[in-house]
Parts: C-alpha cells; structure tokens; sequence
C-alpha cells in the first residue's frame, strides 16, 4: 500500500513540474502574437543634391511592437539585398518620426550617381524592408568655366591680362584661375595644373561672374595657351583653350617724312610719328642716317 501511495505522489508531483513550465507568469504574450513591422516605400523629400538626398517613407504597421528605429539603406548597385547594405553599414536613421511618417537625409554621395534605396523599420521581433527599391540621382557637382578671348590690347613682351567667365558654379566654387604654356609645334594644346597656374585672389568666389588675373614673367614674341578652370569638392571644370603672342615690347613709329621746302645743300627737315611707346615711355627719340 505505501508502494502505491508513492507513485502516487510522484506522478502528482510531475504533473504539477509540467503545469508549472506551460504556464510560465513572466513571458510577455505580446511577443507570442507580435511579428515585423511593414514599411511603405520611399519617396523624394525636396530634391536631390550632388552629395545628400532626403526621404521619406511610412510605417504601415508596428505588428504588435513599437518600432525602435527605423529609416533608409542604399547601394549604388541595382538588386543589392537591403540586408547586405545593413551589414555594410550604407544606412541612415530617421530624421525624425511624426504619425508614423519618417524622414531620412543620406549624406557624403557622389554627384551624378545613382543610388538604389531600401526604407527600413525594426522592433524586437525583427527588421523589415520596403518591397521595391527606390531609384533616385544625385545632380552634377561640376559646374562651367569659359576662357574669354585675349584682349590684344593688354598684351605686352612679358605680360598680359587674360579673362574667364563662370557660366554655371555647379555646387560651388573653391577656387578659380588660368593654367598657361608655350604654345608648341606639336602636342597637346590644353595647358593643365602640369603646367604653369595663376590663381585668382579676389575675395568674390561666391557671386563673381567674370574674373581676370595679369600673367607676367613671360618671354617676348612668343605663342601662349592659357585655359580658365575652376575647383569645388567635386573636382575641376575647365574647357575652352584661347591663345595669344606677346609682343617685342619695343615703340612703333610710323612713316618717316620730308617736310616740304625745307632741304637745303646741307639740310633736310624730316617728321616721324610715334605711334606706339610699347612697353615702357619712350626716353629718347630722333633720326639716325647713313650715305
């Protein structure tokens, strides 16, 4: 009979283990029903730029949890799995959250790139993905410089004035200026930073229009290239190729000639007229002859 009575306590006993591991007080039955959360797709906020994009995009559903983050992830390569850019680190958090609606500014792109963009939501249960991907374009960085053509007017034997005009600044300009060289017989006509640089110093980088710089130390009665360009961070514009020669730097003077009625045996009056003092005043002047 104690026999008995001790299986008895002892099945008693295991049904109240069994009972006690089913019905445990401290799970939390949201996670029993809860599941990832659903995101819509993105969309542009405001336009792109050359290095930032912002968009937006909606929580449909929490599912249960409360989303503890959520925002965009992005590949410049189409078809790229949104997990493999979560793991690469090519993600940007929500700006902010408002009524389930997020917005997300993805920073330090490439101008003129196309990039392929995932919204993206995660709760304690898991991370959801949009379905599609969202395909959006940064715009060019670079912008449009031109060489204006060389006044002769300011050209000199060793120096001369030469003008470029910004036509479009693109993201902004850094830095402005003429590359120049001699011209050669053959070769490439396009001076670059290889070759010689004057740079333009004027403190207007962010409104001017057309700029000018004075290249000197050049040599008399000799061909230039010189080629306006222009920096920002996205990198240098610079297009159109002008040319110039210097001059000899010395004055012109123009037809000699006999002043009527005025030779003698011995004599003769003679007028010149300086039409040009080239480089420098003229210091001395007068007629010289020979028999």
């Amino acid at each position: 009979m104690k026999y008995i009575y001790s299986i008895f306590l002892s099945a008693v006993s295991l049904l109240w283990m069994l009972s006690g591991c089913v019905e445990d007080p401290d799970m939390d039955t949201r996670l029993q029903k809860a599941k990832a959360p659903e995101v819509s797709e993105t969309s542009m906020e405001g336009e792109a730029y050359a290095s930032s994009i912002t968009l937006k995009a909606q929580i449909m559903k929490e599912n249960g949890l409360p989303v503890k983050e959520c925002g965009v992830c992005w590949s410049t390569q189409t078809g790229t799995e949104p997990l493999e850019n979560m793991r690469n680190k090519r993600y940007t958090k929500a700006d902010k959250i408002e009524n389930h609606n997020f917005t997300a500014t993805i920073s330090n792109l490439e101008d003129s790139t196309k990039y392929y963009v995932y919204a993206y939501a995660i709760n304690d249960i898991d991370t959801a993905f949009s379905k599609t991907e969202g395909v959006y374009t940064t715009i060019n960085g670079i912008g449009e410089v031109a060489t204006l053509d060389v006044d002769s007017a300011t050209v000199k034997a060793t120096s001369t004035w030469v003008k470029g005009k910004v036509k479009n600044r693109g993201v902004g300009i850094e830095k402005l200026g003429f590359y120049y060289k001699k011209k050669k017989q053959t070769g490439d006509i396009e001076p670059s930073d290889q070759d010689s640089v004057i740079t333009y110093e004027g403190s207007d980088l962010a409104t001017v229009d057309t700029f000018s710089c004075q290249i000197t130390n050049l040599e008399p009665e000799t061909w230039y290239y010189v080629r306006a360009f222009a920096k920002n961070q996205f990198g240098e514009f610079a297009f159109n190729v002008d040319s110039f020669r210097t001059t000899d730097g010395k004055p012109f003077v123009g037809k000699l000639s006999l002043i009527k009625d005025s030779t003698t045996f011995t004599t003769a009056d003679l007028s010149a007229f300086l039409i040009n003092e080239g480089d420098a005043p003229v210091s001395a002047y007068g007629f010289c002859w020979s028999v």
